[in-house]
């Protein structure tokens, strides 16, 4: 059978996916284009990957317009936000826990005290055994028309296997649940002491290789009796070498972590007035995924894929009048890297940073009668989340995705057409948690420290109404006031994400300038852009590098840190242009594997600093490429603010109208 490699698509060279989702466990959800018959870009598929674990709390997103954000300075304490109807989104995490423990023989060099009620174990020396992992969780997102309704959610959800329980919920609401366990071996050398069958205590390294499985389901209302389920499974070998301080639970940690495995999902909709249907469902939740295949394959193709993919409340007049209906099914390869540092001061504060670099690549699949998909994806991300300190409890996410797609078609004289593309984003997410009044504009200075844009973030005005929130003790008829009246109103949750889209015009662009010299100019490029912010007085140096007191002047200081970033931007910027110029010969070698790699690396250069990710989007003579601004919270309205806009896509801030 033949095979021509050439452009099959109209406007590949200018293909832009929309923007990357992540949601509460750390899932990626990542548009890519699906075709028709006459393969021209169609609706918008999700594939789903892995990215890594982030913490969340409560969030609470005001859906109303920004019209009804009016400060009213007589406004009463304890206010509820205004709303103008829309209602609220609230997300809710019940986390039963993420555990690893481990059981060995010790070669102890130290003694013990044995007393009637407990004994004392002391000493040092190697070890080895049997190590384990555990962990569940449950997370909501509900939507509810009044503020004061939040209270009434409960504290612990259950999952709707009946008409009377899936009355409960609205339509478009989310509940997932995860489960994962491992066991492996486990072996090192430390230093501990433990009070048995208290409390213990230990430090020193070790190195653990350890088979897990997660489980992974996701349930959303699209209708009035009925459900989609999407469920993943994913197993994992992992490799892991710390060394860190434990007391009772991980105090101080330096761990690395190597993974590699395989996620299967499978996406379907249940019809729970059907007695097949809802019996299917109850099963499916468990895991046992055979019934609902069963009825799926009674469906004609055509039929049951006619829907595919929209669960959206716009659909929930429709009637379903099957039991199920297949959805989506998925196959990926995952490979992840990851190197985290976590320091914590029991009670008061901890701090956990992780860098995560990861390949995904998905299995050839049916994107119509004639044609398949495969889509390699390479990762890299950084995360820093600080939680317990003074009520600042924030998360912070870097992130970027390149995308590579081979579309395969069969034509009718037997021959194959490949199509490759690929494309980047880059996302940076921030969520603070109990902010106060003015420190949104600080989390401001955080999204202009990654990407830059000052002139027009500054110029930005989200509407905030805050208020003041007191606990009282109510005594008969009294209300007696329980501490003193903050001296701060409160802002509640808030978050702020930016998404960068580059479109292969883009990325070839680049890639031509570093195969051909003219990359060489960019430390030029980049050198004018740090230079010119530091000679700037208005710009301060804590806004870009860490300093001890915040308010100081130094011109030592100042010298020293235009220095660093000097150093960094030209590091980012050399990363990328090499990058660039691999990925070019994984590209001309058909492995998919390294190209995916190198655009990752591409991508870690590209975000080093606000610099880098400057002086490559100035450097562009050609191609396209799409930035903005998101923003939401419990106090402010949702709103974007596009920073560059598409010339060659119709994007309504980060979504795409056309």
């Amino acid at each position: 059978m033949g095979q021509t490699v050439g452009p099959s698509i109209r406007n590949a060279k200018d293909w832009m996916p929309n923007g990357v989702l992540v949601d509460k466990l750390g899932n990626v959800s990542y548009n890519i284009g699906r075709f028709d018959q006459s393969r021209t870009p169609d609706n918008m598929a999700k594939n789903f990957t892995f990215h890594g674990e982030v913490r969340r709390k409560t969030q609470i997103v005001n859906l109303s317009k920004k019209e009804v954000f009016i400060l009213d300075p007589n406004q009463a304490e304890n206010a509820p936000p205004p709303n103008d109807g829309s209602g609220f989104l609230v997300s809710k995490e019940f986390r039963l826990g993420d555990w690893g423990f481990g059981l060995s023989e010790d070669i102890k060099i130290w003694g013990d005290v044995e007393k009637q009620f407990f004994k004392i174990d002391y000493g040092t020396g190697p070890f080895a055994g049997m190590s384990f992992e555990i962990g569940a969780g449950l997370m909501g997102t509900l939507f509810v028309k009044k503020y004061s309704d939040i209270k009434k959610l409960p504290k612990i959800i259950t999952l709707p296997t009946s008409i009377k329980a899936l009355n409960k919920f609205k339509v478009g609401d989310r509940i997932s649940y995860y489960i994962n366990g491992g066991i492996g071996v486990a072996a090192g050398f430390g230093v501990g002491v433990s009070i048995l069958p208290l409390i213990g205590a230990s430090f020193g390294p070790d190195a653990r290789l350890i088979l897990s499985g997660t489980w992974y389901c996701e349930i959303q209302k699209t209708g009035l009796t009925t459900v989609s389920v999407r469920y993943t499974k994913r197993k994992l070998k992992k490799v892991i070498a710390q060394i860190g301080l434990s007391v009772i639970q991980e105090i101080n940690a330096l761990k690395f972590k190597k993974m590699s495995g395989l996620d299967k999902g499978i996406f379907y909709e249940f019809n729970l007035a059907d007695t097949q249907g809802r019996e299917a469902f109850k099963w499916f939740l468990m895991g046992n995924t055979a019934k609902a295949s069963k009825l799926a394959h009674k469906l004609k193709a055509a039929k049951a894929f006619a829907l595919s993919g929209v669960t959206t409340r716009k659909m929930a007049g429709r009637i379903m009048k099957s039991a199920v209906r297949p959805l989506d099914f998925s196959k990926m390869k995952v490979k992840l890297k990851e190197k985290s540092v976590l320091f914590s001061i029991p009670g008061i504060a901890s701090m956990k940073m992780k860098k995560i670099k990861s390949r995904v690549a998905s299995d050839y699949r049916p994107i119509n009668d004639d044609s398949t998909l495969q889509t390699t994806l390479g990762i890299y991300g950084f995360e820093r989340e600080i939680y317990g300190w003074r009520d600042g409890n924030r998360n912070q996410l870097s992130l970027f995705i390149g995308s590579l797609q081979n579309i395969k078609k069969v034509n009718l004289d037997g021959t194959i057409t490949l199509t490759r593309r690929y494309a980047g984003n880059f996302k940076y997410e921030h969520h603070a948690y109990k902010l106060k009044e003015g420190d949104l504009e600080r989390e401001l200075m955080y999204v202009m420290n990654e990407i830059g844009q000052k002139e027009k973030i500054l110029n930005l005005k989200i509407p905030q109404v805050p208020v003041n929130l007191r606990k009282y003790l109510k005594i008969g008829n009294k209300k007696v006031p329980l501490g003193l009246k903050p001296k701060r109103k409160t802002l509640g949750y808030a978050a702020l994400s930016v998404d960068l889209i580059m479109s292969m015009s883009a990325i070839d662009n680049l890639k031509s300038q570093a195969l051909f010299g003219k990359a060489n100019g960019w430390k030029k490029i980049g050198d004018k852009l740090v230079n010119n912010w530091f000679s700037n007085k208005k710009n301060k140096r804590w806004e870009i590098c860490t300093t001890l007191f915040k308010g100081k002047k130094s011109v030592m200081g100042r010298k020293i840190c235009i220095g660093h970033i000097l150093r960094k931007t030209k590091r980012g910027l050399k990363l990328a242009k090499e990058s660039l110029i691999r990925m070019q010969k994984a590209l001309a070698d058909m492995n998919d594997s390294e190209f995916a790699k190198q655009f990752s690396f591409f991508g870690k250069g590209l975000m080093t600093n606000q610099f880098t990710l400057t002086t490559l989007l100035k450097s562009l003579t050609y191609g396209d490429v799409h930035l903005v601004l998101s923003y939401k919270g419990e106090r402010i309205p949702k709103g974007e603010l596009v920073l560059i806009q598409s010339k060659k896509r119709k994007f309504k801030g980060i979504r795409v109208i056309d």
